[in-house]
């Protein structure tokens, strides 16, 4: 996913195999298309799940659970019907 603020502007999801560096860059090149961003216009890259530690342009990594638990926070309309992650 590529985000700015609250909007997505971009959101890949791939069957991955054995090679997750080779995964990984393929799903940034095919959200940065989807943005029309080039990789320099990025501020961070996060890496999640099993393979996290082998993508070798992630600025951090991030486990699954706890990213989940970011995007539903991020997705919740507060009562003032503003997200109450944004």
């Amino acid at each position: 996913m590529i985000l700015e603020a609250d909007l997505t502007l971009a959101a890949v999801i791939l069957k991955t195999g054995e090679s997750g560096a080779s995964d990984a860059r393929q799903a940034m090149e095919q959200a940065l298309t989807q943005a029309r961003l080039k990789p320099e216009d990025l501020k961070c890259v996060v890496s999640t799940g099993a393979g996290r530690k082998s993508v070798p342009f992630a600025q951090k990594q991030r486990s699954t659970v706890s990213c989940l638990a970011k995007g539903l926070i991020f997705s919740i309309p507060g009562p003032d019907g503003t997200r109450c992650g944004g």
